[in-house]
């Protein structure tokens, strides 16, 4: 399961954490020092989770479980708002 969450001091910091599905087990998976400010949409495939990021304008993903091998996919794309991501299923791909 994967949450994010804000924290108040001077200023508002956001992070993306992992736990499992009972609540234990909770961990940072993404914070400020992965360079995001406001993580919008997330989406999950495979192994991957995908993150928009407004105030960095960027579309990045990181490998599951533990958000290591970050890979930009969109960079200094301004209005970003949200993001879709799909693959076709496997009898779709019998058909080619």
């Amino acid at each position: 399961m994967i949450i994010v969450t804000k924290q108040f001091s001077r200023c508002v910091l956001f992070q993306i954490k992992v736990m499992d599905v009972n609540g234990a087990n909770v961990n940072t998976l993404l914070s400020e020092s992965n360079n995001i400010a406001y993580p919008k949409a997330l989406g999950v495939l495979d192994s991957r989770l995908y993150y928009l990021d407004p105030s960095y304008e960027k579309i990045e993903r990181v490998d599951l479980p533990k958000g290591d091998n970050p890979k930009l996919l969109i960079d200094n794309e301004a209005d970003l708002k949200t993001f879709t991501i799909f693959r076709k299923r496997p009898s779709e791909l019998q058909d080619l």
